[in-house]
This record gives structure tokens, C-alpha cells and sequence, in this order.
């Protein structure tokens, strides 16, 4: 009689754990898409197009991915852009002072550098020296004209370091042995980065500068078209102690970008939910585009519950003229 009843017991368990499943189990959404439309519509702010999508279905959840920029279903699961090319470019010039130009004046990239913009946190950064990839041939105190320094690449730093700070150091040694410091204007600098996502665009720099030393009010600075970079001017002959001492100073200013990586984590794209559970079925769907092209259309459809989910998709290629 035990084995009688232990055998209904385990016949009993098998045929609910069955019905259990029986419960949850869904079926596979359905979606064919049968064509569409296009159609030119004034919506009083402006033309867009007016984009009818015609479909089958039977899901209990849709969603649609446009194919504009930030609803593009092939980046659901996050977008990455890579600069594949980095160019750095600008004007300089000098045309006065004593020095050697290039012995103040030098283009650097730190990859460790903090972004704390001190004169502690500065010093304590690598600095790597690109100054001799540039063209300063007409760079001198005797000719002032603003003259190309090249278009230099700056990949091969990128892809070593992943990321850096790029920046324009400029140092000023005790003008009374030295001799009066070579000033230093540029103008027209540019970082043309190239990326896997948007082709070719201008890097923001946004530079920042910082003084170290005993240095006058007034001599380095950043504008909308130029960096100026100066030491301490003063009159040699003076017993003035103050302007002695600036004289004397070993001074140095940092025009430096902010950190430039190579990749960007832009994030997922997302899509537009159109129907969820308990909706009426759908026989179509209207999006506007506001500007013409290529796009890569994706709906989405799905049936879920809390044990199962299935998925199936659609994309389609249209163009709007």
C-alpha cells in the first residue's frame, strides 16, 4: 500500500509541476511588416515627413526604434565612439626678446595628469615633449608674422595612452642672465579628431591657464583667437627691489586642454515603447521625421511574463527625401 501511494504521490507531483508550466508558457510573438507609406506634412512649425508603417502582428508588447541618431536599434546595448585620427594644428609667432624661443616655449601631453590645475598637482604630472614634431622654422625674435607650425598627428599618443592633456608650456629663467624673454602669441589652434561613429569633427579644449611664479598681473592670457605668453618685463637699469625680483623670477605659464579620450561611452539608444500588455492589436504606426536620408527602421515585438520572455524583430531600410 506504501508503494501504492509514494507512486500516486510522484504522479500527483509531476502533473502539477506540468500545470504550472503549462501556466507561464507563451507563444511566440508574431510581426510582418507589409509596407509604407510616406507622406509631406506642414505641422505649422515646419515640414516633416510623416512615415506610415502598415504590419501584422500578435505580441503583447511593440517597440520601434527610428533609426535616428539616438534610436538606432543596433546600439541598444550602448554606443562607443573611438577617435581613429587626431590632428593638432596652430599659428605662432614671436618677434621680440633676447631668448631662444624654443628654449622657453614647448608643446606637451601628460597621460597622468589629475585636471587639478595647481602648480603642485602640474609639477607632479609626466610630461611628454612633442615640441620637435611641429614646424618652428620662421619662430624667431626677429620675425613677427604669424607662420603655420604643421598639422601634427597625435594617434600614435592616443592609442599608447588611451587618454591625455595636451598643452603649451612656456618658462621664463632669470631674465638679468638669460636676457629678456622671447614672447609667444598663437592663434588658430585646432584638434581635428576622426571617430568609428561621426567621422571627422573639431575637438573642444577647453583650455585653462595657470601661472607659477612671481609673475606681474596682466602677461599670459587666453582669448577667443589668441594665447599670449610672456615673462616678467621690467626696466634692467631700476634699484626698484619688487621690480628687480621679477626680473630675477623664474616664471611658468600652462595653457592645458582638458582630459581628451579616446573612447566615449555615449550610452544605449533607446527605443519608443508603441504597445503594451492589454493594448489592441495594431495594424500600423506613424512616425515624422524632420530630416531627410538613409534610416534603418526596427520594431520590436515581444510576449513576456514573469518566467518567460520571447522576442522577435523587423528592420527595414527607407529612405525620406
Amino acid at each position: 500500500m506504501k508503494r501504492v501511494l509514494n507512486l500516486l504521490f510522484v504522479c500527483f507531483s509531476i502533473a502539477l509541476y506540468t500545470s504550472c508550466q503549462d501556466e507561464y508558457e507563451i507563444e511566440e510573438p508574431i510581426l510582418s511588416i507589409s509596407g509604407y507609406t510616406i507622406e509631406e506634412v506642414d505641422t505649422g512649425e515646419g515640414i516633416v515627413k510623416r512615415v506610415t508603417f502598415n504590419f501584422e502582428e500578435e505580441s503583447d508588447i511593440i517597440s520601434f526604434y527610428s533609426g535616428e541618431e539616438g534610436a538606432e536599434f543596433k546600439y541598444k546595448d550602448g554606443k562607443v565612439a573611438r577617435i581613429e585620427s587626431l590632428d593638432f594644428s596652430f599659428m605662432s609667432r614671436c618677434g621680440f626678446g633676447d631668448q631662444d624661443p624654443l628654449s622657453q616655449f614647448s608643446v606637451v601631453v601628460s597621460p597622468d595628469f589629475n585636471g587639478t590645475y595647481d602648480q603642485e598637482n602640474i609639477h607632479s604630472a609626466t610630461w611628454i615633449d612633442i615640441t620637435d614634431r611641429f614646424d618652428f622654422t620662421k619662430l624667431s625674435v626677429t620675425n613677427a608674422n604669424y607662420d603655420p607650425s604643421g598639422i601634427v598627428s597625435l594617434q600614435d599618443l592616443m592609442d599608447t595612452y588611451g587618454s591625455f592633456h595636451l598643452a603649451f608650456r612656456y618658462i621664463t629663467p632669470n631674465q638679468y642672465e638669460n636676457g629678456v624673454y622671447a614672447a609667444i602669441r598663437l592663434q588658430q589652434w585646432k584638434l581635428m579628431s576622426e571617430t568609428n561613429l561621426f567621422g571627422q569633427a573639431e575637438v573642444n579644449l577647453d583650455l585653462g591657464l595657470v601661472e607659477i611664479g612671481n609673475y606681474r598681473s596682466g602677461r599670459n592670457s587666453i582669448s577667443s583667437s589668441t594665447i599670449t605668453l610672456r615673462g616678467n618685463h621690467g626696466n634692467f637699469s631700476t634699484t626698484n627691489e619688487q621690480e628687480i625680483e621679477w626680473l630675477k623670477a623664474t616664471t611658468e605659464a600652462w595653457v592645458i586642454s582638458q582630459k581628451i579620450e579616446k573612447e566615449i561611452d555615449l550610452g544605449i539608444d533607446t527605443s519608443l515603447p508603441i504597445k503594451g500588455v492589454g493594448d489592441p492589436k495594431m495594424f500600423s504606426f506613424v512616425h515624422e521625421y524632420k530630416e531627410p536620408g538613409e534610416y534603418e527602421v526596427t520594431f520590436l515585438a515581444a510576449n513576456a511574463n514573469i518566467h518567460n520572455y520571447k522576442k522577435t524583430y523587423q528592420t527595414l531600410k527607407i529612405t525620406i527625401p
